[in-house]
């Protein structure tokens, strides 16, 4: 049973943050050394006297079963970290992984005491900690991820995103005739929305917080959808117009969606291959 024990400053890390980082370290352990997500445990703590933190704000120790090569542990501990620095809102001077093994014949993976073995092996009763295992809907099993396929859905969907937003820019005149007349500092409203715009799908298209990238374009979308779209839908005076509008409303909202998803899921990171 991998058992990877994440100790923390008081209040270092949120709900959220902490689902992340034991999605990733799953996604990391699984990815290295063939595990099934379901073997991986992870454990939060924040400032466990057993696992010192010595000036650190993040520090994991990893148990794994002996026998995995030096490659394979290095690569473990570093990805670990990466995610620590992308999920804990901190540098990486302040963070630190460790992996220890464990002898292969102490080990009962798949087993039903995971509940007691835990306690076993970090010495604490888990009160206040949070015991989160990977959702089984984002197993790597149950989902294809191939990186060009990734990249090529992350271009065809911010590639409207890019377009749209330029245009902000280069055609401010015709946004601003979009937007109702009572609305006021329009230029401003235009400049800004485009801004969001190219930044949102910059973040998803080159995987730098995507789930922020992805809550961007929500804040873009949401008033342009109901505000411009929905205005039109419901005050144009052509009826193909009108269509139109109604057509772009329904459009905004399916757009939503998906940046919701990118806001839960984020971009898979590529993983090294496992060592042979």
């Amino acid at each position: 049973m991998p058992l990877y024990v994440c100790n923390a400053r008081n209040g270092a890390l949120d709900s959220s943050a902490k689902s992340r980082i034991a999605e990733a370290i799953t996604n990391i352990h699984c990815k290295i050394t063939g595990a099934p997500p379901s073997f991986v445990h992870t454990v939060f703590f924040e400032e466990a006297p057993q696992f010192p933190l010595e000036g650190k704000a993040l520090y994991v120790r990893g148990t794994i079963r002996k026998g995995r090569s030096d490659d394979q542990k290095k690569q473990i501990r570093e990805l670990i970290r990466d995610s620590l620095v992308e999920y804990g809102g901190v540098t990486s001077l302040v963070t630190e992984a460790e992996i220890r093994e464990t002898p292969a014949g102490w080990v009962l993976e798949g087993g039903r005491s995971c509940q007691s073995r835990v306690k076993r092996l970090i010495g604490l009763r888990p009160k206040n900690s949070v015991a989160l295992r990977r959702n089984k809907m984002l197993a790597d099993e149950q989902l294809p991820n191939h990186p060009s396929l990734t990249l090529t859905a992350r271009g065809l969907f911010t590639g409207l995103f890019f377009l749209s937003g330029v245009t902000h820019f280069t055609n401010i005149p015709y946004y601003i005739g979009l937007m109702p007349e009572s609305f006021p500092f329009p230029a401003f409203w235009v400049i800004l929305s485009g801004v969001v715009e190219l930044a949102g799908a910059s973040m998803i298209l080159f995987n730098w917080r995507p789930r922020l990238g992805g809550w961007l374009l929500i804040i873009f979308l949401i008033p342009v959808t109901i505000v411009v779209h929905g205005y039109e839908m419901l005050h144009a005076e052509d009826q193909a117009m009108r269509a139109i509008q109604q057509a772009s409303f329904i459009k905004g909202f399916a757009l939503i969606g998906t940046a919701l998803f990118f806001t839960q899921v984020g971009v898979t990171p590529k993983r090294p291959a496992p060592s042979v």
